[in-house]
């Protein structure tokens, strides 16, 4: 899929346009969640090796071996990141 493609997919699932945001700057690694933002494409055209700001503690971390997801909801590798993605996932599920 086109970076442009995930960006209106993205779109459409979060009611939310980042027009604002160049499609080429960006990962579209979850459909529910903003964009991840590329900081370093390290010279290779392969997304895994590229450095992203992680969209929940914001620590540089390469795509490839650092992002995961938790429901959607993604993380890093850094210590505490994980716990706190899921304890914000777990408040807005016992809210429901």
């Amino acid at each position: 899929m086109k970076n442009e493609e995930a960006m209106l997919l993205n779109a459409i699932v979060r009611g939310k346009l980042d027009i604002d945001k160049d499609p080429q700057n960006y990962i579209y690694a979850s459909l529910s969640q903003p964009p991840i933002k590329i900081i370093d494409k390290r010279d290779s055209d392969e997304e895994l090796d590229y450095i992203v700001e992680c969209p929940n503690c914001k620590s540089h971390v390469c795509y490839g071996t650092d992002i995961f997801m938790f429901a959607g909801h993604i993380y890093c590798s850094k210590e505490g990141c994980r716990e706190e993605v899921v304890n914000q996932y777990q408040r807005r599920k016992d809210e429901r």
